[in-house]
């Protein structure tokens, strides 16, 4: 289900609802062409080709107006619409609409409902509980630190170009670091995860982080760092450096 034209306060109740369902998973999902830009063999595929390129428009008919509350005429994150058409102007709003802001609002409601897990753990003296709640504990925090790469990802937009679309070799160090530092986040999330892996699909969603914000950060990390596509993130020396990737 896409919430991402949700208004925050509607999205915290809908989430709780997901939860009466047993549905614990929270995902950004992405492709190539959504945040970052890919050059097909005839074009370039420019980020914010939303829903892989495909345009939606909203059915001219009575029971979608009145539905439809936020979008105009295009199925897509309002804030993005009025730029929908635009090849220079979308790419730059498509990538600057996940920011520090909605990343820290949501890292923020993943706290609250961590509390109240350990909370509930603590006083549990029930089999069932004692199995389930730390498993839900470890998709919470697996939860976490995938937004936490994904909101060190998106500094990426702090980095500066010159006149001429080019960065300088400080600029360069500075985006690589940024680069290493969000591929790190992910592979440990990855990590975590896999620490508990009995429930349904959990598998694809190992994968999913592999192809799609991992694959996103290299092509990037490429692009504006040189790095080849398939190194992995070197790991500094470190105490609390993460465990060494897994490859899938």
């Amino acid at each position: 289900m896409v919430i991402s034209s949700y208004p925050v306060e509607e999205a915290k109740e809908y989430i709780p609802n997901l939860d009466c369902l047993r549905l614990k998973k929270l995902v950004v999902h992405g492709y190539p062409g959504l945040l970052q830009e890919v050059k097909r063999k005839d074009n370039i595929e420019y980020a914010g080709s939303f829903f892989y390129a495909n345009r939606h428009d909203i059915p001219d008919r009575e029971i979608s107006r009145k539905n439809t509350r936020f979008s105009q005429k295009i199925f897509c994150i309002p804030a993005i619409e009025p730029y929908y058409n635009h090849t220079v102007q979308k790419p730059k709003v498509a990538v600057s609409w996940m920011n520090h802001e909605k990343l820290q609002k949501v890292k923020e409601m993943d706290d609250d409902v961590d509390e109240i897990i350990q909370r509930i753990l603590r006083q549990t003296t029930t089999v069932k509980g004692g199995r389930y709640l730390p498993f839900l504990e470890n998709r919470l925090r697996v939860s976490y630190i995938y937004l936490d790469a994904f909101e060190k990802g998106t500094e990426i937009q702090t980095i500066k170009k010159n006149g001429k679309s080019k960065i300088s070799d400080a600029e360069q160090k500075g985006a690589i670091a940024l680069f290493e530092q969000a591929l790190l986040a992910f592979d440990k999330s990855m990590n975590l995860h896999s620490q508990m892996l009995p429930d349904k699909e959990s598998e694809g969603t190992l994968i999913n982080f592999r192809y799609a914000p991992v694959y996103g950060l290299k092509v990037l990390r490429n692009k504006h760092g040189n790095v080849q596509l398939d190194a992995a993130p070197l790991i500094e020396n470190s105490k609390d450096a993460p465990l060494l990737p897994i490859y899938i």
